[in-house]
């Protein structure tokens, strides 16, 4: 006999694509983040090889950090940070980011929280 299963369970199985990423993280995270480089199928293995393969997986990672999250985006750049970040982003962009409390786009976000999920071995190397 075969279980049934219902339409959420479908949905949480659904496999992970970066325009399904960018959609989920629209509906957890502020928009304001949504700058810079989208999602890549890069960061899509990366989270595979950590077993969050499909819908499901990741939005409960995301949503258990998401508090955290949310508070180190939030937290005040010091003003070392904000004259290291003026020579890579320029002056307007770091303005914006401090005036309005933001500092991280989507992809950063996800790899904080792979970083608080499974630590070190989450951290990307260049």
């Amino acid at each position: 006999m075969k279980k049934r299963t219902n339409a959420r369970q479908r949905l949480n199985t659904v496999h992970l694509e970066p325009g399904l990423v960018l959609k989920i993280m629209r509906r957890l995270f502020s928009r304001k983040n949504d700058y810079g480089p989208e999602p890549d199928s890069e960061l899509i293995q990366d989270l595979a090889q950590f077993g969050i393969s499909d819908r499901g997986r990741f939005q409960a990672l995301m949503k258990r950090h998401r508090r955290i999250l949310i508070a180190s985006d939030r937290a005040r750049l010091s003003v070392k940070e904000q004259q290291l970040y003026i020579e890579v982003f320029g002056a307007s962009v770091v303005r914006d980011a401090v005036r309005r409390r933001y500092w991280y786009a989507y992809p950063a976000l996800i790899r904080s929280a792979m970083e608080f999920e499974f630590g070190p071995a989450a951290e990307k190397r260049e």
